[in-house]
């Protein structure tokens, strides 16, 4: 992807089943970001995970925000570093 940015997102939420699938398939069908790494760890029923993706600018980052919020079991979504 030229021109791309990598980022990283901080998505935890209720552990559904299919949900790492859901959410992959956002990244590279529903938005055609670049997924380069997924850490997800899954406790009690809820999840936390760490992904770096590649996007085109802001704006293609807060549509894949905007979409990953709406899978089911998704509580939340943030960027940056930690």
């Amino acid at each position: 992807m030229q021109g791309a940015v990598v980022t990283t997102l901080y998505i935890s939420g209720s552990n559904e089943p299919g949900l790492v699938s859901e959410i992959s398939h956002i990244i590279a069908k529903d938005t055609g970001a670049q997924l380069r790494s997924l850490n997800i760890n899954s406790e009690k029923g809820k999840f936390d995970g760490i992904l770096k993706i590649s996007v085109h600018n802001v704006g293609h980052l807060e549509f894949l925000i905007q979409k990953m919020k709406k899978a089911k079991g998704v509580i939340s979504v943030t960027r940056g570093e930690k």
